[in-house]
């Protein structure tokens, strides 16, 4: 879901930076220390219940993902400057 994010977020950018957006994910999806987690319908479903749980947040349905799937694997940092990272209780690594 995140690296749909990303290529949605430079659809509308032009050519060159569509394209070298795809080459990044290309890249990262051929790195074997980079693990892409496949969205399926059970994780959808609890990701869904975490976004319905917190309306008090701004969280978005990718960060709700996000979050479930650090917490399965153990990850506490991460590399984000995103505030509903440290509001979730994650140790973020860019501070703004």
């Amino acid at each position: 879901m995140v690296l749909a994010e990303v290529l949605n977020a430079f659809a509308g950018k032009g050519e060159v930076l569509r394209r070298t957006t795809c080459s990044l994910v290309d890249k990262i999806r051929s790195n074997p220390n980079a693990e892409i987690v496949p969205m399926i319908s059970s994780a959808f479903r609890d990701a869904l219940e975490r976004y319905r749980s917190r309306a008090d947040k701004t969280w978005g349905l990718t960060d709700c993902m996000s979050f479930l799937i650090m917490e399965q694997k153990g990850i506490t940092d991460v590399l984000s400057g995103d505030r509903d990272f440290r509001q979730a209780g994650f140790n973020v690594l860019l501070v703004d």
